[in-house]
């Protein structure tokens, strides 16, 4: 099997040169209050119902907003998806303290 070394000192060229992956910076408590205080103000818009006003888009474009105003506010660079992620995983880590509360007062 005859081996074309050119072709694999281009492909190690090209593996050393990509950029890596590197790993975002944990959420500050100033970004976590500014991400609940920036979706508390779209609420309605984000987790209403799908009108034809209100399309999926639209609420995309919310969240791309809120994102950009996060990267903004912080100099964190936040997409989208990582900011609905961190939102969703909030509400994970509360549900159960705010149903217990609820329990509670009635």
């Amino acid at each position: 099997m005859l081996v074309n070394y050119d072709n694999i000192l281009t492909l190690a060229l090209i593996m050393t040169t990509e950029k890596s992956k590197t790993r975002s910076k944990n959420f500050t408590q100033e970004e976590i209050m500014s991400l609940v205080d920036l979706i508390h103000e779209q609420k309605s818009k984000l987790f209403g119902a799908l009108t034809s006003t209100l399309t999926f888009d639209d609420k995309n474009k919310i969240w791309e907003e809120i994102s950009g105003r996060l990267s903004e506010l912080h100099w964190n660079v936040r997409t989208r998806d990582y900011v609905m992620k961190k939102w969703y995983n909030i509400l994970a880590k509360h549900k159960p303290r705010i149903a217990d509360k609820l329990a509670s007062a009635r």
